[in-house]
């Protein structure tokens, strides 16, 4: 059972970025525009897909899309002003999958998302955009009160597996205060409680994942709606599985800010970078 850490001398962002809560606010999207997001990813998806697995699947770069960048900047350019995604900014050889469309048929592991390399724009926030979940069925997104300031990283305490990723550090042996996750729960009374786990998530993921982890909110499912929180953050989602439903559909969207004081450690990763991303014109059902 070994860690993955892609750069041990990473520049960890908290001085940048002072905390703020997490939100969610309705109606980003109007219906008819909600109507025009699914059709779109229907339409897309054979020419623009690619899977993980054969679990998760994407199109990448909305923002690469015209038709989607006409609704989409301008609304998230009134809640933020100028903003950056990483398309606009990144010199990666092989790009980190930062913004897309992901359609979700696996429930994943505690994580943080935050892209930590790049000089003079700065993570600011994560966006997510709820679209669709089969047969309407409820589900949430989860926000834990720990946060982790250096990059992306999947929490999955006590596995023992190869998994590898191409930019995210795997946090497998020891408790995550050791790698500098901050609140960290020591009383195992404060921590993410069994009867939660087993509401929540099931037995779809070790529950050791949770070990030291406390929830801060709980985000409904509602498509149309819009979920703002820190890069920080660790969060999940929850297992929908458990009320019938065998998928959800949902945009993910990284939010730069410029800050030319911000001069980490430009280390993309010290493993030479691969995609594990495959085309596929595999159409997942949007049947409800």
């Amino acid at each position: 059972m070994q860690d993955l850490i892609h750069n041990p001398n990473e520049t960890f962002y908290k001085e940048y970025l002072p905390a703020s809560e997490p939100i969610q606010n309705p109606g980003f999207l109007n219906s008819s525009e909600l109507s025009f997001f699914l059709s779109f990813f229907k339409k897309k998806f054979p020419n623009h897909g690619f899977g993980l697995a054969n679990k998760l699947f994407f199109i990448l770069c909305p923002f690469d899309f015209p038709e989607l960048k006409e609704i989409l900047a301008p609304k998230l350019s009134s809640i933020f002003g100028e903003f950056y995604i990483y398309s606009d900014i990144n010199l990666d050889p092989v790009p980190q999958s930062s913004d897309f469309f992901i359609y979700q048929t696996k429930i994943f592991m505690p994580h943080t998302d935050s892209i930590t390399h790049i000089p003079g724009y700065l993570h600011y926030k994560d966006v997510i955009l709820p679209l669709a979940v089969d047969k309407d069925k409820h589900t949430s997104t989860y926000v834990c009160d720990q946060r982790y300031y250096g990059r992306a990283s999947h929490l999955m305490h006590g596995k023992k597996c190869n998994k590898t990723t191409k930019y995210s550090n795997i946090f497998r042996k020891h408790t995550y205060d050791y790698y500098g996750v901050e609140g960290v729960q020591k009383n195992h009374k404060n921590q993410v409680s069994t009867d939660w786990l087993n509401t929540n998530i099931g037995n779809v993921i070790p529950h050791s994942f949770f070990r030291g982890l406390s929830i801060k909110r709980m985000f409904k499912w509602i498509p149309g709606s819009i979920i703002i929180q820190d890069p920080s953050l660790i969060h999940g989602p929850t297992n929908y599985k458990l009320h019938g439903a065998n998928w959800k559909l949902g945009i993910s969207i990284r939010i730069f800010k410029k800050n030319i004081k911000w001069q980490p450690n430009t280390i993309f990763s010290r493993y030479k970078p691969s995609c594990n991303l495959l085309k596929t014109k595999i159409l997942p059902s949007l049947d409800k």
